[in-house]
């Protein structure tokens, strides 16, 4: 005769399985979502490749290039057999700029690489101005800056300031470093973070950003994002002491 389990191995197995599926879920749900990412990113690339390809063909032909005014969403649905929705293009002699969205991804070619973000935030940027006649070092809060606080303290007193809550302000961090060991060695928080060197060189790392300065209609401008938008140009990681 068969044996049956009884109610403990039953819950004991339950038990082990609800364990191996917490385990097993995000592994196999950061899997997919790679690949997603992937995909994406391919299609992207697919994308550039052949609109710089077609545009480039038109240019070497007596005629006027089809791609000399640029070119628009609907045009890249003629030239390319694709299924990615086009959200943005720049094109002048090449793409400067592309943002699609295809399987569940929002990825933006910014002249360089290749970003996978929200685009529902690609217009999220924190501008300064300030008048080219102005003899004032004073800047203007301008874009999503405006209404921000920023307070600094002096004597160690706190103070409100909301970009410590906004990137990449917030991923500005004060570290120290060996430099025979060529390792970090504690981070500014830690308890055996120290600014007198005694634990290594005091370092201070610039998390990646994007950024752009220009002139228009006699003010300069300074802004800085999180995501590589329009004309914005990026700039890598860095630390100073």
């Amino acid at each position: 005769m068969k044996k049956g389990f009884t109610l403990i191995e039953l819950l004991a197995i339950i038990i082990i399985l609800a364990i191996v599926s917490l385990v097993a879920t995000p592994i196999i749900l950061d899997v997919v979502n790679d690949s997603r990412d992937k995909t994406a990113i391919i299609e992207a690339q697919s994308i550039v490749t052949s609109i710089n390809k077609y545009c480039g063909i038109n240019t070497t032909l007596d005629k006027e290039s089809t791609c000399s005014d640029g070119v628009s969403a609907e045009e890249i649905k003629d030239m390319v057999n694709t299924q990615a929705e086009i959200v943005d293009v720049v094109y002048t002699d090449k793409v400067e700029y592309l943002v699609i969205k295809a399987n569940g991804r929002n990825i933006v070619f910014n002249g360089y690489e290749y970003v996978k973000t929200d685009t529902s935030n690609l217009d999220t940027k924190y501008t300064v101005r300030r008048l080219l006649t102005s003899t004032s070092s004073a800047w203007e809060r301008y874009d999503n800056s405006v209404g921000k606080v920023a307070n600094a303290t002096k004597d160690g007193s706190a103070v409100t300031n909301d970009f410590d809550n906004i990137y990449p302000w917030s991923d500005i961090i004060s570290y120290n470093y060996n430099t025979n060991t060529k390792e970090i060695t504690a981070y500014y928080g830690d308890s055996n973070f120290k600014f007198d060197g005694s634990n290594g060189e005091v370092l201070t790392k610039i998390p990646t950003f994007y950024y752009k300065r220009w002139q228009e209609n006699g003010y300069e401008y300074q802004s800085i994002s999180k995501y590589p938008l329009k004309g914005y140009s990026k700039s890598e990681e860095f630390s100073v002491g």
